[in-house]
């Protein structure tokens, strides 16, 4: 029965139902749906997209919808960051503070391990961005912890007035650019509400470097270390018993302190 549409394009996801054509196939709207892609690039251009790509973001999404029922049970944050980003530092879990004293969370639970970068944004202009591994680089901490300065430079600075200043945090895989509203509006640069600003801004960038930041492999460096410096007592002490010249000892030396 070919019902209302032919079988060369039924969905190639789901079999059921009739679908827009894709690269290498049809893709019904109830699958599309299933994405949890809503304007993202793939969306906008669903012809380009392979049914393997819509597939794949359909587990993403499952998983993800799977993540937040788990995330919302556990979320109990202890803290909140810069008066916007309330923490739960034992489940390394995050979201978006609301309400008027900032108690409350809004919108999904983020791991900090979805955040791909983050970008510190001023009139229009990039402060400092950091993420997937890497602590934020620009102005934000010239002039030591706490700091927000060199941030805007130019004749919107000159003028003693930022109109908007905002951090947007990036997820992994999901296409969300996640704002957080530090200044909305015309503020003197002299007042405190954009001193204030400023500092919560700082607070948050910090936490994030602090909890985004990938090990360096300290350990194995020192080790590494202790290795040259163990070598070098044994031939110094040859040399000194007189089993080895001096040149001999200078010359494993030089290559015992090329490898550090």
């Amino acid at each position: 029965n070919m019902g209302l549409f032919s079988k060369k394009d039924t969905c190639s996801i789901c079999g059921e139902k009739s679908g827009k054509a894709v690269r290498d196939g049809f893709v019904c709207s109830d699958c599309w749906n299933k994405t949890g892609l809503y304007g993202a690039p793939l969306t906008s251009n669903k012809h380009l997209a392979t049914v393997a790509q819509v597939k794949e973001r359909i587990e993403l999404n499952a998983q993800w919808t799977k993540d937040q029922e788990e995330r919302k049970n556990i979320f109990a944050p202890t803290m909140v960051i810069g008066d916007h980003l309330m923490v739960d530092g034992a489940n390394r879990l995050w979201s978006l503070a609301a309400g008027s004293f900032k108690k409350k969370a809004v919108g999904f639970v983020y791991s900090f391990d979805d955040v791909e970068e983050y970008e510190l944004n001023e009139d229009g202009e990039s402060v400092t961005k950091g993420g997937l591994g890497r602590a934020a680089a620009g102005g934000l901490l010239l002039g030591g912890v706490g700091a927000v300065v060199g941030g805007v430079t130019g004749s919107k600075k000159t003028k003693g007035v930022c109109t908007k200043m905002d951090i947007v945090i990036s997820i992994k895989d999901q296409y969300i650019k996640l704002p957080m509203h530090l200044i909305a509006g015309q503020t003197k640069r002299k007042s405190i509400v954009y001193k204030a600003a400023q500092q919560n801004a700082t607070n948050i960038i910090e936490y994030l470097d602090k909890v985004t930041a990938v090990e360096e492999p300290a350990v194995e460096v020192h080790q590494e270390n202790n290795s040259v410096a163990d070598e070098l007592k044994k031939y110094a002490d040859l040399k000194a018993a007189g089993a080895i010249s001096e040149d001999e000892y200078n010359d494993i030396k030089n290559k015992l302190l090329a490898k550090l």
